[in-house]
């Protein structure tokens, strides 16, 4: 039986190349770039005032009390000045706005006095001052992002101001999220006698959305063989992972994982020695992943986090994880085991705080954590110890 990380390594290794597509890059955000963009312009394009005032000439202004006469306006987008400004002369300027012809400097709107169409200047100006000159923060053909880059909304800016209007991403990988059991019935339904609502497709949805992947769909089969194989090949044409949950152990109706390597589903593992989630099932078809994971609702939320998730970051593109963190050890009941275990626990200021979960099907205690405390085979944490933990 494997462990975790030789599970996760296998995983890893199998997982496809990050697909790339074009899109427009308003459609990007979030997803990460596969391609360098270059400034196709300088940045500013030309020199611009930095300040609402007036566009004066420096050698006109060389100490406070100059009077000078208004010759017109610049204002970004309008009709340039009909002339240079010439000795004696400015021009009312807005931020952003070309400074015009002869003028060298701004002087600030409120270091000014106006009186008609004289302008009498409280400070001496030098020349440049709050002006933004041509290619002062960028020059034509600087590299702005390299592939790999995530477009956060500052790095779709760039591509928007700097000719990349489309651009070539990896986009979000599509999931098909499949409960079984003929004892689930749906969120809105009342229970009969046996039966639970399905959570774990729901809650399997939200995790594949937290993790940058699409839905592609949400469904419920009965434990039925051919019921599942029909519907393992449907969503594996429509989607690039396929998510089963429960029918993954040796029960008689437990048909996920022969379904799965009789459609020709290889190359994985079945079974991984952690707790929670022994039972694991993991197999690729061309570019098509599929993990069947156990059907109690803690195994399949941390199964998903420590198997699924990081495949998922792999096909966006991203260095996929887990990203482990440490913490001490602060209190809270934990015992060892012949398995490598990740338990819910309460992270607070650095300390780890176990906590108390009767079994894999509780997963009213997992909504009361905020990480998954790594506890390796025959380990009994200590009070005060450091910890490895996951975030969630």
């Amino acid at each position: 039986m494997l462990t975790y990380d030789e599970a996760i390594a296998r995983v890893l290794a199998l997982v496809p190349q990050a697909p790339v597509r074009e899109l427009p890059v308003a459609s990007a955000g979030g997803l990460v770039l596969a391609q360098s963009v270059d400034a196709d312009a300088d940045m500013p394009a030309f020199d611009r005032s930095a300040m609402d005032g007036f566009a004066v000439r420096a050698a006109d202004c060389t100490s406070p009390g100059a009077r000078l006469r208004r010759l017109g306006e610049e204002r970004p987008g309008g009709e340039p000045l009909a002339r240079p400004v010439g000795a004696g002369e400015c021009a009312a300027i807005y931020t952003g706005a070309p400074i015009p012809a002869g003028a060298d400097a701004v002087v600030m709107v409120e270091r000014t006095k106006t009186d008609g169409e004289i302008v009498t200047l409280t400070v001496a100006v030098q020349s440049g001052e709050n002006v933004r000159f041509r290619a002062e923060d960028v020059r034509r053909g600087e590299r702005l992002l390299e592939p790999g880059a995530l477009l956060r909304p500052q790095e779709i800016a760039v591509c928007a101001s700097f000719g990349a209007p489309r651009v070539r991403v990896h986009p979000r990988p599509r999931v098909a999220v499949l409960s079984t059991g003929d004892e689930l019935v749906p969120p809105d339904a009342e229970p009969g006698p046996g039966m639970i609502r399905d959570s774990n497709g729901v809650m399997l949805a939200c995790q594949v959305e937290r993790a940058g992947g699409i839905v592609a769909s949400v469904d419920v089969l009965r434990d039925e063989r051919e019921t599942i194989r029909r519907a393992i090949d449907a969503a594996a044409a429509r989607a690039d992972v396929l998510v089963l949950t429960g029918g993954v152990s040796m029960g008689a109706y437990d048909f996920v994982a022969p379904v799965l390597g009789e459609l020709g589903f290889a190359g994985g593992f079945h079974k991984v020695k952690v707790k929670p989630g022994k039972p694991i099932w993991f197999g690729r078809r061309g570019d098509v992943l599929a993990f069947g994971l156990p059907g109690n609702p803690v195994s399949s939320f941390v199964m998903f986090e420590l198997m699924v998730r990081p495949s998922l970051e792999k096909l966006l593109g991203r260095m996929p994880g887990p990203r482990f963190e440490t913490a001490v050890v602060a209190g809270g009941p934990a015992k060892g085991g012949d398995r490598e275990q990740f338990v819910p626990a309460r992270v607070t200021d650095g300390k780890l705080t176990f906590i108390p979960w009767t079994s894999s099907a509780d997963f009213v205690e997992l909504a009361r954590a905020n990480a998954l405390a790594r506890i390796a085979i025959d380990c009994v944490p200590a009070p005060g110890s450091p910890i490895s933990y996951l975030p969630i």
